[in-house]
């Protein structure tokens, strides 16, 4: 039986070890991020630049600069929220006892048994089996211990050796995502794969993957700095500025996230569609028309001053966001001219990707997205659960760029 919501979290927030795993004669263990790992982290990305920098995080700040001691402990104390949070949980990748890389899974949704692996490893020891191992120790463990149902990544089209991997796990590629994610330096397409507990091998992934591997060619020890993390001086002051600069961006989400928003009005058969911000005195009516939608940014849609429905937005990261639209309308018109409102709003604030999740077979929100442009970019097996049951859903998308080349056309 799945652990609850909230017996879910409270494992994400003991997790704490995994291992050790042998392979090839190289020991295996996940194991939390130390602050002490801050000199050995900065030596491998530094060196292993050229495969970590085109996948990572577009940021002004120059590649050394980002792989600072503060950086350090800035990332070790927001992974550290997060596991307790129940969003994440990171391990270092620990080989022959010598921090070696990262690895995580991440919850876009806090509670739900969905959750996206990711892992980068020292070049130096990522072969003989070693970057397979780590994943399918982390594999087992989310579907084993955490008791998910599905565990997806998403990977650079041009990553190959990240392609690769995800194969090598047996996940299953099933779509490929326009504009995804900015990535050094410009937007970029990834893959998304997914792994159902199905799928999971008799004695689980790590067994396996220990079974398949080839016998490797010796290997150099690990190289080591022994220059160890910042001073405890050092991790107070940096600590102290990050919970300075947390409290001050989310009092920055907070008035990022209240607009006062008024669209339209759109001209239909049906009447004048407008969008506003949804008020207290809505929840009575929005409620039954969308109970699940849990939005982060919703606006009620009204007909000629009626209100009929809301469109959303959620999951807003990384300038993308999932959309959403519900109506106690029949009239297909109604949505499509609050739906395009909605889009209209999102792409001028900023957001670069908007897409939307369809139960397969639901023909009336494929025509609506297809009305929007958006682009069928796969299905995704088992993604999302309907009325207590995990079923297939259509990935559909659109970027800004191509929707402003559809409306200059």
């Amino acid at each position: 039986m799945a652990p609850s919501k909230s017996e879910l979290i409270k494992l994400i927030a003991e997790a704490s070890q995994l291992g050790p795993q042998v392979i090839n004669g190289r020991s295996v263990v996940l194991r939390l991020l130390r602050v002490s790992d801050a000199a050995q982290w900065r030596r491998i990305r530094l060196r292993d630049r050229e495969f970590n920098e085109p996948y990572a995080p577009s940021s002004p700040l120059e590649w050394e600069v980002r792989h600072s001691p503060e950086e350090w402990v800035r990332r070790c104390l927001a992974l550290r929220k997060g596991q307790k949070a129940g969003r994440s949980v990171p391990f270092a990748i620990e080989v022959d006892g010598i921090f070696a890389g990262e690895c995580a899974i991440t919850w876009s949704e806090i509670g739900t048994p969905v959750g996206e692996l990711s892992v980068w490893l020292d070049s130096h020891v990522a072969r003989g089996g070693v970057a397979k191992l780590a994943t399918a120790m982390l594999a087992d463990f989310g579907f084993d211990v955490l008791g998910m149902d599905v565990i997806t990544a998403a990977t650079g089209t041009a990553n190959l050796p990240a392609t690769r991997a995800s194969e090598a796990l047996g996940m299953k590629h099933e779509a490929t995502m326009d504009e995804f994610f900015d990535a050094g330096g410009e937007r970029k397409p990834y893959n998304f794969w997914t792994l159902l507990r199905a799928d999971k091998p008799e004695g689980g992934f790590a067994k396996r993957a220990i079974d398949r591997v080839k016998p490797a060619a010796p290997t150099e020890a690990v190289e080591v700095d022994s220059s160890g993390g910042p001073s405890a001086f050092a991790v107070a002051r940096y600590t102290a500025k990050f919970n300075y600069e947390l409290l001050a961006h989310s009092v920055l989400q907070k008035i990022q996230r209240s607009p006062k928003v008024a669209r339209g009005p759109k001209a239909t058969a049906a009447g004048n569609v407008s969008l506003r911000n949804v008020r207290k005195s809505d929840s009575g009516v929005l409620s039954a028309i969308a109970p699940d939608s849990d939005p982060e940014l919703a606006l009620a849609i009204e007909v000629d001053g009626n209100l009929v429905g809301q469109t959303w937005l959620r999951l807003i990261s990384g300038l993308s966001a999932e959309f959403g639209l519900a109506t106690d309308s029949a009239a297909t018109n109604i949505e499509k001219a609050g739906a395009e409102l909605m889009v209209d709003y999102a792409f001028e604030v900023g957001c670069e990707r908007i897409w939307a999740l369809v139960v397969v077979g639901d023909e009336r929100m494929r025509r609506l997205v297809e009305h929007l442009g958006m682009v069928h970019e796969g299905t995704l097996t088992q993604y999302r659960a309907v009325g207590g049951i995990r079923k297939d859903h259509e990935l559909w998308a659109i970027t800004k760029t191509r929707y402003s080349n559809t409306r200059t056309t």
